[in-house]
């Protein structure tokens, strides 16, 4: 006699998640780590403030890593993560009140198809899909993309 395993919702929410997890790995763009100045104030920025590389050497032409600067890494964040002076995606990721936050926009804001042909909008959805951690997060996250791949043409 064959025994039959069912799954439970949450297993194959969990199947779901790795299956999505995935396909946004694939997809994703690959941005640079943040920077971060060792000083205060410098130009209107503060040590608070995060820079892609090359704006850390138009902001401070002489700065040296280790000197002047730090980073390298991405952080935990309560958002998506860019440089201060030019806009451009730097890596992160997220904190649990950030991936709620996501989770939210994503849900008030509901995914086109389109979108996952945009690498950038992969990579944030990727944070999201690394970053959650409880049943409840697991299924909205599912919910934002089962209205994209259940949507008619």
């Amino acid at each position: 006699m064959k025994l039959i395993h069912w799954m439970s919702r949450y297993e194959i929410e969990k199947v779901l998640l790795s299956r999505l997890q995935r396909f946004l790995t694939k997809h994703e763009t690959y941005p640079e780590p943040p920077y971060w100045f060792w000083e205060g104030e410098l130009d209107g920025y503060s040590e608070g403030d995060s820079f892609c590389e090359a704006c850390i050497k138009t902001i401070m032409p002489d700065a040296k890593y280790g000197d002047n600067y730090t980073g390298g890494s991405a952080y935990e964040s309560d958002g998506s993560c860019v440089c201060d002076k030019c806009s451009e995606l730097l890596q992160y990721t997220l904190t649990d009140y950030g991936v709620n936050s996501e989770l939210e926009h994503f849900l008030e804001n509901p995914l086109e198809k389109s979108d996952l042909e945009n690498t950038f909008t992969c990579y944030a959805l990727a944070r999201m899909a690394y970053g959650v951690s409880n049943k409840s997060q697991i299924r909205d996250f599912i919910r934002i993309f089962r209205f994209v791949l259940t949507k008619k043409p």
